[in-house]
């Protein structure tokens, strides 16, 4: 019986242990929406040779196509893991551009280093990830190989996951304890 308890002390250790060293899963994410289809002020955007591109309103069935892709389309992205996803602003670029363009667009409230995704609707009416090349103080640039309504999506990183020093602590211990027992247990 005394074989059985140091057995059974042995394997709840490594249980302890392994089950110390786990994190959380992160919730699925939300999108809350702010952005309309009127919205477009103090949004204005460049092509990296400082040429103009032509920003304009979207009309509300785009607006809403765009809303129902930044939930669908963010969830398949980095920002997969998100706690909150908002909608920054949604409009129309347009501008003659032959293959890939970095654009910069300039978006107030933007910040430096900010999780940021953009949407690009296609011709046929679907929604795309675009590439983003650098986020700064109130601007992104990403790079188009065609122009039609946009959609700027910033989205928070939850902290999950978080373990504090006195986890490994503990599971080093354990460990020790569970390596004692096992010394002394001969089966």
């Amino acid at each position: 019986m005394k074989r059985f308890f140091r057995f059974a002390a042995v394997c709840t250790a490594l249980v302890m242990a392994f089950g110390l060293s786990l994190t959380s899963l992160a919730a699925v994410s939300t999108a809350t929406v702010s952005a309309t289809a009127a919205d477009t002020n103090g949004v204005s955007a460049t092509t990296a040779d400082g040429t103009p591109v032509s920003v304009s309103p979207v009309t509300e069935v785009v607006v809403a196509d765009a809303q129902k892709a930044a939930v669908a389309l963010v969830g398949q992205s980095p920002a997969g893991n998100a706690a909150s996803v908002q909608v920054e602003k949604i409009f129309d670029l347009s501008a003659v551009i032959s293959g890939p363009t970095n654009i910069t667009i300039n978006v107030p409230g933007i910040t430096a280093g900010q999780n940021v995704v953009v949407l690009h609707q296609l011709s046929n009416g679907t929604w795309e990830v675009v590439p983003v090349a650098a986020v700064s103080a109130g601007s992104v640039t990403a790079t188009f190989t065609s122009l039609s309504p946009v959609a700027i999506i910033t989205y928070a990183s939850p902290k999950t996951g978080e373990s504090f020093p006195i986890v490994g602590v503990l599971c080093i211990a354990s460990l020790f304890g569970a390596a004692l027992c096992l010394k002394k247990l001969r089966f």
